[in-house]
């Protein structure tokens, strides 16, 4: 051993950490290092606190070998969850799990890993290690089937768990959550049988396991949403354990306003799709922007590459860092607004948000609804999905920008090229009806509605966006039910963005979902000019088409209801001078109306900043407020 770790030894042992720490970290740094000196870096840093450094030492020491060598791996594994430096964690996984094969636990953390940091290979090779006795593990490879695709491969299996398990609430909500990818009509509607009483003891166990986003997918009661879920539960407790953080003061007026965007989105991804513009054409003179990102390394950035300078040097990693850290960071850079594009949705930080001492705390765009369990002051909504009548179902205050809450992307979105229907695979004879929302957004309502409107329109057939031989089976047996042959349906499959805009244009009129419509699919259709008939609803979530619509000058296509949304669609589809007029006025309106106008909706938002920033410095409570609109705009906007 060296001298500098027999020095290092002496001092830890009398008790002066700060020597021993300054000598251990020399000896670590000299050539031929043991492994006893990062054994004593790894104690050191724990008793200073530093965990994610006594997890490196851990790991370091653990590379030496020796009987210890999976304690040291375990340990380092717990650290490394423990602060949320999942890259690192996962890079020791594999190793991990090899030196503490009989460790389940363990297994779970780091299966978990890389599942949520989309390492599939990783897991396809450690499928072996999950025991599917233990609930935890099954739970690991139903998520490892749904995000591959595959979910076939196990729904059986879960459908028999949970039958010989009827009273596992968690279980049975993950089997009707997986029906919903399978489209197994049967199992969604039992559930919305359950669901007819949500006040029954079945249907109160049910939603407390349910994730806050699911829930839009069946629901569009405002009261019911707002009802206790899984998300809201786990966030509630964690808010009142933390207690009320200080809030720090805004900026002087005159002073930029600091604007901390929050997301792991920061990569190809439908919000991406909308929301890069209001990046581009942010007032730098007025606003200072930072983007916290937590996204994986890789797709960030190729994603990012593309990004001007002065968007993609404001971008602060924060991946490796824990909620408290990475809200400390925050604080650092004296963020006025911070604004969640995460909300209720996978990989979201929201403990970042629950401790972050922001002046102003802001929840947008990534979740059609309110926020309840989290530190939220205002959600940046609209009047159409929020009326007056939604503030009360809202813990946040709402600021409604004055067209859409939506932003949309348009300066290098490019212009959909025109297709031939048999490269896609559909006949050039018959009325194309289409939808492309994601398959889990429909439900039993939709597929009556739909095959009505098949019926009553007999030369006509259904372009449907589904995957998987067993789900579109199941959408078959859905529309033979109502009477409506396999011959009338068209799958479509997934394809590059660029390419299914194009292919977007042979459709002859679009369908909305409901109650979960179409959000960032609604945009795609109205760029590439296609009508859509709308369906709007009485919740966030299915009022998101109308908002759209509206915005892109086109209110005559929203659907109050099932009734007039069928009713539409089959006047539509019998009118074909009417629906041509239409696709000119989409196309027309494409770079004149305010749905694209993306610099007319960065400026309205800004506006709802100042206010939000006004109402600080005056020590007000946040409130309800609505942005005015800026005066028409004359003329189009070119790129």
């Amino acid at each position: 051993m060296s001298d500098l770790f027999k020095t290092a030894l002496r001092s830890f042992h009398a008790g002066d950490l700060d020597s021993a720490m300054r000598h251990a970290l020399t000896a670590a740094a000299e050539p031929g290092a043991q492994q006893p000196v990062f054994i004593l870096l790894a104690n050191l840093h724990l008793k200073a606190r530093s965990n994610r450094e006594a997890a490196a030492a851990f790991a370091r020491a653990a590379g030496y070998g020796g009987d210890k060598a999976g304690f040291f791996l375990r340990n380092a594994a717990t650290l490394f969850k423990a602060v949320g430096a999942t890259d690192d964690l996962v890079s020791i996984g594999s190793a991990a799990m090899d030196a503490n094969p009989d460790d389940p636990d363990l297994v779970h953390t780091i299966i978990e890993a890389f599942l949520h940091t989309a390492r599939m290979a990783l897991v396809t090779a450690n499928l072996h290690r999950l025991d599917r006795t233990d609930s935890r593990h099954f739970s690991l490879l139903i998520n490892y089937h749904r995000l591959t695709g595959s979910c076939a491969a196990i729904y059986g299996e879960l459908c028999a768990r949970s039958d010989a398990s009827p009273q596992d609430a968690g279980l049975k909500f993950v089997r009707y959550s997986v029906a919903r990818e399978m489209c197994d009509m049967p199992s969604i509607r039992a559930f919305e049988q359950i669901m007819a009483d949500p006040t029954s003891a079945e249907a109160m166990a049910l939603l407390a396991c349910e994730p806050a986003l699911a829930r839009r997918f069946w629901c569009d009661d405002e009261a019911v949403l707002a009802l206790p879920d899984a998300d809201s539960i786990k966030r509630s407790r964690q808010r009142a354990a933390l207690g009320t953080p200080l809030r720090r003061a805004i900026a002087p007026e005159g002073q930029k306003l600091k604007i901390g965007y929050l997301s792991n989105d920061f990569k190809m991804h439908p919000v991406m799709v909308l929301f890069v513009d209001v990046l581009l054409q942010h007032d730098r003179q007025r606003y200072d922007i930072t983007l916290f990102c937590y996204t994986d390394k890789a797709p960030a950035a190729k994603f990012q590459a593309n990004w001007p300078d002065h968007v993609r040097d404001k971008v602060v990693r924060i991946a490796d860092r824990s909620d408290q850290q990475a809200a400390a960071l925050i604080a650092n850079h004296d963020i006025d607004i911070l604004v969640d594009l995460k909300g209720y949705t996978l990989l979201d930080r929201l403990g970042i948000v629950n401790m972050s001492d922001a002046p102003v705390k802001v929840t947008w765009l990534g979740f059609p609804g309110s926020m309840h369990g989290v530190d939220f002051d205002y959600a940046i909504t609209d009047p159409i999905v929020t009326p007056d009548s939604s503030k009360p179902s809202f813990e946040e205050k709402l600021a409604r920008l004055p067209e859409t809450y939506q932003p949309n992307c348009w300066i290098d979105r490019p212009l959909p090229v025109a297709q031939a229907r048999q490269a896609w695979g559909l006949p050039d004879d018959k009325f194309v009806f289409a939808s492309f929302n994601a398959v889990y957004k429909i439900t039993p309502q939709a597929v009556i509605a739909w095959g009505r409107i098949l019926k009553a329109v007999p030369d006509s057939i259904l372009w449907i966006l589904c995957h998987g031989a067993e789900a579109q089976a199941g959408l078959l047996e859905a529309f033979a039910e109502g009477g409506i042959g396999s011959e009338r349906i068209i799958f479509a499959t997934r394809t590059a963005h660029d390419k299914h805009i194009d292919r977007l244009t042979l459709a002859d009129l679009a369908l909305d979902t409901f109650p979960y419509n179409g959000h960032t699919t609604t945009s795609d259709l109205l760029w590439a000019g296609v009508p859509l008939v709308g369906w709007k609803g009485r919740s966030f979530a299915s009022r998101v088409s109308a908002s759209l619509l509206a915005a892109h000058g086109l209110p005559d296509l929203i659907g109050e209801g099932e009734e007039e949304f069928c009713q539409l669609a089959i006047a539509l589809a019998r009118d074909p001078e009417r629906l041509a007029f239409l696709r000119q006025r989409i196309g027309d309106n494409r770079l004149a109306m305010p749905l694209f106008d993306s610099e007319r909706f960065t400026r309205h938002l800004e506006r709802a900043y100042d206010e939000m920033a006004a109402k600080s410095r005056q020590a007000m409570p946040p409130d309800h407020f609505d942005i005015a609109a800026l005066p028409p705009r004359q003329g189009t906007f070119t790129r």
